[in-house]
């Protein structure tokens, strides 16, 4: 873990914000609701130049995505909804949940290159492929179709 505040910790907030909220929450109070249950040190405080958000906030949107992998959380349009798995891990301690979450985003990680391998091998198979022919400026590259490699 870095210098900052947990992210785990900030996602278990989330979940049980929304779990008290009846399972669904707008981002914006979703924040407001971490914000005001976690102690953020300084650095977490620090504003990003780029977005002009606190570090914490943009830290716990990009940890989010590993929930949303591991099926704890849904997100459309804003909102975000809480699983029934999502509710379930609840009881899991912090570190443990980070663990949880970690090995089910891999698992999801691993399942969807060997999914972009079948697909990129179903797409060059035995059918034609691209390949360029010469090199040429831009404007004047061509291509020629040829039996697969």
């Amino acid at each position: 873990m870095g210098q900052g505040t947990s992210a785990t910790l900030m996602m278990k907030k989330a979940l049980e914000a929304m779990a008290a909220s009846g399972g669904e929450m707008v981002l914006s109070d979703i924040l407001k609701a971490v914000e005001s249950q976690v102690d953020c040190n300084d650095w977490d405080q620090g504003i990003y130049e780029s977005s002009g958000l606190p570090r914490w906030n943009v830290r716990m949107r990009w940890h989010s995505t590993g929930f949303v992998k591991a099926g704890l959380i849904k997100k459309s349009s804003g909102t975000w909804f809480l699983t029934d798995e999502g509710r379930a891990a609840l009881k899991f301690p912090v570190e443990k949940l980070r663990d949880f979450v970690a090995q089910r985003y891999e698992a999801w990680l691993k399942e969807h290159r060997q999914a972009g391998k079948k697909a990129l091998g179903d797409l060059i198979g035995d059918g034609p492929c691209l390949r360029v022919a010469s090199l040429r400026p831009a404007s004047s590259l061509s291509f020629d179709r040829s039996p697969a490699l």
